[in-house]
């Protein structure tokens, strides 16, 4: 019975990463291979998108033999050095995805313009002073929604039911 489950939900899994393009539909696996609980899960290394088997390498854009040279200084302080030679992988392209898809990953205009006006108004209750933002454990939880809130909303209501008495 969990087995048959286990089952159509490895089904379902598959079926939604093929929709969404990050895996290609797999064929019915021969059943003289043994396979363990995890065998239909891909390694992200493994992941097909749009065509490609798996990330590949790539030499950065601004990478050149001259720059090398001329960082070889002899240093005592501590340096960071980045290899030029880096693991490309690809992500499909915004255009391949759905509407409904766009809707869910990113925020529309006017979200974002109602998100950036109540950031302002909170950073100004906090007396535009990054050392005096609050933590969440100083918010208050919408008892609806489970979503912070601010205390200068809540001070604000009822500032409002004062004025209304």
């Amino acid at each position: 019975m969990a087995e048959t489950k286990i089952i159509q939900e490895d089904a379902i899994r598959s079926r939604l990463l093929t929709t969404l393009g990050i895996q290609k539909p797999q064929a019915a696996a021969p059943p003289s291979e043994s396979r363990s609980d995890n065998s239909n899960i891909n390694p992200p290394s493994l992941f097909r998108l749009h065509g490609r088997e798996s990330a590949f390498r790539q030499s950065l854009n601004d990478s050149s033999e001259e720059r090398r040279r001329h960082n070889r200084r002899p240093s005592r302080k501590p340096i960071v050095k980045f290899d030029c030679d880096v693991l490309v992988q690809p992500i499909a392209s915004h255009k391949s995805f759905s509407q409904r898809i766009k809707n869910t990953l990113w925020t529309s205009t006017d979200e974002l313009k109602d998100n950036a006006y109540r950031n302002q108004v909170e950073f100004e209750a906090e007396g535009w002073d990054y050392r005096k933002a609050l933590e969440e454990e100083d918010m208050y939880i919408d008892a609806e929604t489970g979503e912070l809130v601010h205390p200068f909303w809540i001070e604000q209501r009822g500032r409002k039911e004062e004025l209304r008495t």
